[in-house]
């Protein structure tokens, strides 16, 4: 099993409150939903029309409408091999813990747009919990042994 780091130059920018991904929330609305779209309606942890939901449908494409922030109690998973992408339109997802923000835990290609995340005080991809049980990682891509791209 690989993991898969990220370099806060490409994609991502490190913050002393975690991980922003960087990008244009104009996109969001210019991208017409389909049968492979969810949409998330609402800044609910969990249920319908939640980013939580949302991922474990399996879409490829999830377009993150509600206004405000999204607060989260537990890791996000996308349980999925399809590539994903997320387009938000400035929200911040957020952990009340030292957790994992959001797992992608069979290997698929990510992009996201206009959406952050952040992790309590001083977590970021660099500064992980010494506590062994609750290592937040961030943003985490399990990377499928024999697996191959870029």
């Amino acid at each position: 099993m690989k993991v898969r780091s990220f370099r806060p130059s490409t994609v991502f920018q490190l913050s002393a409150l975690g991980l922003a991904i960087v990008g244009s929330a104009s996109l969001a609305f210019a991208i017409a939903p389909s049968s492979n779209t969810a949409t998330v309606t609402n800044a609910n942890d969990y249920g319908e029309g939640s980013l939580r939901a949302a991922l474990a449908s399996g879409a490829k494409k999830i377009l993150v409408l509600s206004a405000g922030d999204i607060v989260i109690d537990s890791t996000l998973n996308y349980p999925a091999h399809r590539p994903l992408t997320i387009y938000g339109s400035g929200q911040t997802v957020k952990a009340t813990g030292d957790f994992t923000l959001l797992t992608i835990s069979e290997g698929a290609n990510l992009s996201i747009t206009g959406l952050n995340f952040e992790g309590i005080g001083g977590f970021d991809i660099s500064n992980q919990s010494s506590y062994p049980q609750a290592v937040g990682k961030g943003i985490f891509v399990d990377v499928r042994d024999g697996q191959r791209g870029q």
